[in-house]
């Protein structure tokens, strides 16, 4: 995938719906400027201006408008996808996804463990 993704010049999906977005965050991580919908998980990593644009599924030419911003200005698409690459080091490696991940699930255990421990 990411040689696939290093071809491009944007990365674009104008999502109805999403879960957390990892095809965004593959994108990002190829230093790709993106442009996404406030839909899901995208407005969590997707900052308008900052690490991506963002369009409005149902107005076609907000879809256009955002890519050719992009191809029209390299400089932006450059800051956009290295802030995209700084944002998914920073906060999505997997080590540190697993690490949160497992600390959810210690705080869990502890509190399930409490509660049933009171309710003897």
């Amino acid at each position: 995938v990411p040689a696939h993704l290093r071809l491009g010049e944007a990365f674009a999906r104008p999502s109805l719906s999403e879960g957390l977005g990892t095809a965004f965050l593959e994108a990002m991580a190829c230093g790709l400027p993106v442009v996404g919908t406030r839909t899901g998980g995208i407005p969590d990593f997707l900052v308008e201006g900052r690490t991506g644009l963002f369009c409005d599924p149902a107005r076609p030419e907000t879809i256009a408008a955002a890519i050719l911003r992009l191809l029209r200005d390299p400089a932006l698409a450059r800051t956009l996808g290295s802030a995209g690459r700084a944002l998914v080091a920073e906060r999505y490696r997997w080590e540190d996804v697993a690490r949160r991940i497992e600390g959810l699930y210690d705080g869990l255990l502890r509190a399930g463990a409490t509660g049933r421990a009171g309710t003897r």
